[in-house]
């Protein structure tokens, strides 16, 4: 759960996220046999929180959100959500991509070196789009 009593939001921290910005894009790879292909990765990012320690992700799905974290030190996170082999169509990739919205969310929430955790935000869409 994104909060506990443990957790808590708060203990003087005001942190909300701030700057949303989402994108979706297709790179080439090399699969380990050689073999040429491509992944597509959404990758979310936000404005720095001031004396962030570290940020917490939680996914959330139609069955609930994740009881565990997935942290990073950064502010942004970024999902693998397509793979292949050989050429990619972009384009259809990308707008197929719409179909995760709803099916995979995440929840953000800055913690502060005494644990304590800012407002969590509410649940972005997988594969949307933010400018």
């Amino acid at each position: 759960m994104v909060t506990s009593s443990h957790n808590e939001p708060g203990a003087g921290h005001n942190a909300t996220l701030a700057g949303l910005r989402a994108k979706i894009y297709t790179t080439p790879t090399v699969h380990h046999n050689g073999v040429e292909g491509w992944t597509t990765y959404w990758q979310l990012s936000w404005e720095p929180i001031p004396a962030a320690s570290r940020y917490l992700v939680y996914y959330a799905t139609a069955e609930g959100v994740s009881a565990t974290p997935h942290p990073t030190s950064e502010p942004q996170w970024r999902l693998s959500i397509a793979t292949g082999i050989g050429s990619c169509e972009t384009d259809r990739i990308e707008q197929e991509d719409y179909l995760l919205a709803a099916q995979l969310q995440v929840i953000i929430a800055a913690q502060f070196a005494d644990g304590s955790l800012g407002t969590p935000s509410a649940p972005i869409a997988v594969g949307m789009i933010l400018t």
